[in-house]
């Protein structure tokens, strides 16, 4: 599910010294090694497939408000909603959204 979603750096980085790490604590560092690497679906190393985290056009960061989302979560209560105000969008247009891409 995750495969390619992230560099096995990351994932050995989490194991041998993040969060992960009391869970990784029985492995070798080896043992470690092949989980980012099987987990990632990745080598290790300067190559990296950048085609997964970055889109082929930049992206158009005018949000067309003077509205500013002032914390993480869309509010102090983490509802995570935005108006129609905000978004641009109303619940009447929602059926007819079309899924432009997907990681897969």
């Amino acid at each position: 599910m995750f495969r390619g979603a992230t560099q096995p750096e990351a994932i050995f980085a989490s194991l041998t010294s993040g969060v992960m790490q009391n869970q990784a604590a029985n492995l070798s560092l080896e043992e470690k090694y092949q989980v980012a690497t099987y987990l990632t679906g990745a080598s290790f190393g300067p190559s990296k497939d950048k085609s997964k985290i970055s889109c082929e056009d930049p992206p158009n960061m005018s949000s067309g408000t003077d509205q500013i989302i002032p914390v993480w979560g869309m509010g102090y209560q983490n509802y995570r909603f935005i108006g129609s105000s905000i978004a641009g969008l109303n619940k009447d247009q929602v059926p007819h959204l079309e899924l432009k891409w997907a990681f897969d």
